[in-house]
């Protein structure tokens, strides 16, 4: 190529890279938008819209090493150790929901609850840990409208969970865990659904619930009673394996209009099934090797009961109740 022919198209090359870099040095404004310039991180609570259980910020008093006084969403960020002659956290609030956050309240034997509540409140869900050696119940609330879920209370010298208020309330229980506490695995108030639970060698009834409760899908095994409730419950689909005593019983109904029904009840020292008032409605429970099997006291609208000498034919009603 001539000289003078390759300095043109140099210099051709050269306006066209100038152009491309004008046009993309001016493809922005050259001044900010009015108003004040913003942050554009998140803020700590963006990143972590809750609160801390803490001595800052929910600090404790003579009667507990935490209180938990307005509504909101609050978290453990380690494990609790009690001191004797108090509470661990306290909730004395409405709305309040406590995540445990798989961490543990550990207690001994001159500590008072795990989780205290000493009045009556709305709206808590306690959730997602383990309760356990305190000298008064793990969880002792007084709930209405709330839920207690995925909680592991072991070894409590009160309830594992006690949420027993007097009046009608409604509250929801699930997915806990009750091992070897002292007086009792779960205690609901009235209204109460608890399902989905394990309790295990508690020193009173593994549940129990007061009127108008659903008690379905869990488990009492060496317990000194299996499930107590008064009246107008259901009683379903549970599994209770060697009730300690001859008065703990496998399912004991204390009042009448209670749904007792797919139940297995096995090895108890008291009765499978213990009525002590008429009116209730008993159908395709088993029973095997309790002291009796059935007894019950009033007339019952129950299923037959069949017993192990009578093979099971098409014949047989499907509301019957089987014990051998």
């Amino acid at each position: 190529m001539p000289l003078y022919l390759f300095r043109v198209a140099a210099r051709a090359l050269l306006a066209l890279m100038l152009g491309m870099a004008t046009t993309a040095a001016s493809a922005g404004p050259l001044n900010p938008p009015a108003g004040p310039v913003a942050p554009t991180y998140k803020t700590l609570g963006e990143l972590e819209p809750r609160t801390p259980v803490g001595s800052t910020t929910t600090p404790g008093d003579s009667a507990c090493l935490y209180r938990i006084t307005q509504p909101g969403s609050y978290y453990l960020t380690g494990n609790i150790i009690g001191e004797a002659g108090k509470h661990g956290i306290i909730i004395a609030a409405d709305g309040v929901t406590l995540d445990l956050n798989g961490f543990r309240l550990i207690g001994a034997s001159d500590t008072l609850n795990g989780i205290s509540m000493p009045q009556f409140r709305v709206n808590v869900v306690i959730r997602n840990g383990h309760v356990l050696g305190w000298g008064g119940s793990g969880i002792q609330s007084r709930i209405d409208a709330g839920r207690i879920e995925g909680v592991t209370a072991c070894s409590n010298g009160g309830w594992g969970i006690d949420n027993a208020v007097s009046g009608t309330f409604t509250t929801h229980i699930t997915g806990c865990e009750a091992i070897d506490n002292a007086q009792g695995g779960i205690r609901g108030s009235t209204v109460s659904l608890i399902d989905h639970c394990v309790t295990r060698n508690n020193g009173g009834f593994g549940i129990s619930v007061g009127r108008a409760s659903i008690v379905t899908g869990c488990t009492s095994a060496l317990d000194i009673g299996g499930i107590s409730t008064d009246l107008g419950s259901t009683i379903r689909g549970n599994n209770i394996y060697g009730a300690r005593t001859a008065d703990g019983h496998g399912i004991r109904a204390i009042g009448e209009s209670n749904r007792i029904e797919d139940n297995h009840i096995a090895f108890c020292g008291g009765a499978g099934i213990r009525t002590e008032a008429g009116n209730n409605f008993i159908v395709r429970n088993t029973a095997r090797s309790n002291t009796p099997n059935y007894n019950f006291s009033g007339t019952q609208v129950a299923g037959p009961i069949i017993t192990g000498a009578t093979p099971i034919a098409d014949s047989i009603s499907p509301w019957a109740n089987f014990a051998w």
